[in-house]
């Protein structure tokens, strides 16, 4: 479907002639996507097919000038160098101004993301338009508080699993209260550098049913944020990648430049995955989807 196309069924179905943003009537109409995927690159217009009731539509003047706004902003960025974070790191490059990266450490069995992360943002720094910087914050309470199969070695990853044994339950890799702290804690992190915005990989589609990756869960969180880091005053928070499945993600990933073959996802901590949890059998299997093979197999494991 062509933007021409996405823009008459939404102006069909216009619910009022309001602007959301301006709050005035609509002159310009113009389509704008809640998760401002209608930055993406016109190319994967097709994505965005069976997301219709993600639009909203707005005064073309006004959704330009957000835009520029947002340019110059910051934004936290929660990054653990896997697919979805460094695809979200991409895309934050885009739309803002400067990005600050947290990556954490909770003591979790695949240590090794935190090199890989932090590998991929001194490897790839210079390649973006905007400054991009990153710390390394120390998370171990979660670690202690948490038992999961990421955070305690006698509770096994799970294996070789099917994609529809992984939604049929809560599996052991999740680490109860995470996102939780992450998203407080990109939440200071953009109170002290002045900014108004975080962001982070989270998605709700191709996940292994984790209670803190669903919309109510970010939602609920950024009222809590705004109420009680920022006084009251509304933030943005960006998922970008929530109504995505890995499929999709990894083909904005590419639009965006993502060097997947330097991210790492799997749960056991093997350099180019084990392919045997969760997280690999995801990943693989939308390259395999894409008519492709997982990059980082060429360059880890061949």
């Amino acid at each position: 479907m062509d933007d021409k196309a996405l823009e008459q069924i939404a102006f069909t179905n216009l619910p009022k002639q309001i602007c959301p943003i301006t709050g005035q009537k609509i002159m310009t109409p113009a389509v704008m996507h809640r998760d401002l995927s209608d930055f993406w690159p016109s190319k994967l217009a097709d994505m965005r097919d069976d997301r219709i009731a993600n639009l909203m539509i707005v005064e073309r003047s006004a959704r330009d000038k957000y835009y520029e706004k947002l340019k110059k902003a910051g934004v936290s960025l929660s990054f653990s160098g896997g697919l979805d974070s460094t695809t979200v790191l991409h895309w934050a490059c885009k739309l803002f101004g400067s990005v600050h990266c947290l990556i954490f450490d909770y003591g979790q069995r695949h240590k090794i993301e935190i090199d890989r992360a932090i590998n991929y943002l001194n490897t790839y720094r210079d390649s973006f338009d905007v400054p991009v910087t990153h710390q390394l914050v120390d998370m171990t309470p979660i670690n202690q508080l948490a038992v999961s199969s990421l955070t305690r070695d006698e509770v096994k990853v799970p294996r070789n699993q099917s994609i529809d044994d992984m939604a049929k339950r809560i599996p052991s890799t999740f680490v109860p209260g995470r996102n939780l702290y992450f998203m407080t804690a990109v939440a200071q992190s953009a109170f002290a550098s002045g900014f108004r915005h975080i962001a982070l990989g989270v998605n709700a589609l191709d996940y292994s049913g984790y209670p803190d990756c669903r919309p109510e869960f970010i939602a609920a969180m950024r009222d809590a944020l705004s109420i009680g880091v920022f006084n009251g005053h509304e933030i943005g928070v960006h998922a970008p990648l929530m109504m995505l499945n890995k499929r999709n993600i990894i083909r904005l990933g590419l639009e965006l430049g993502v060097k997947y073959e330097d991210t790492h996802s799997c749960y056991n901590g093997v350099l180019g995955g084990c392919g045997e949890c969760d997280s690999c059998i995801l990943r693989r299997t939308a390259f395999n989807e894409l008519g492709m093979e997982d990059p980082a197999i060429a360059k880890w494991i061949k």
